[in-house]
């Protein structure tokens, strides 16, 4: 391989999360009886709500807003 140069892989940059209606979906993922032997999924979202929500108060925002929506669809 000798005479090959390697470039970094380039990654788009992240975009935030804004719209309360994703984290209401993936909570409606997380517990959806079709998922409830995807152990990985559920491991996974289990890790992911916690995480983000502490991670900035924006997100603790975001999630408030979502639980809310997800309130209202219960109603």
């Amino acid at each position: 391989m000798s005479g090959y140069i390697l470039s970094p892989i380039q990654f788009p940059e992240p975009k935030s999360l804004t719209d309360p209606q994703v984290l209401v979906s993936l909570a409606l993922i997380y517990l959806s009886p079709d998922t409830a032997d995807n152990q990985e999924l559920r491991q996974c979202l289990s890790y992911f709500f916690p995480a983000y929500s502490y991670s900035a108060p924006a997100h603790q925002r975001l999630m408030q807003r979502a639980s809310e929506s997800f309130d209202s669809l219960s109603s």
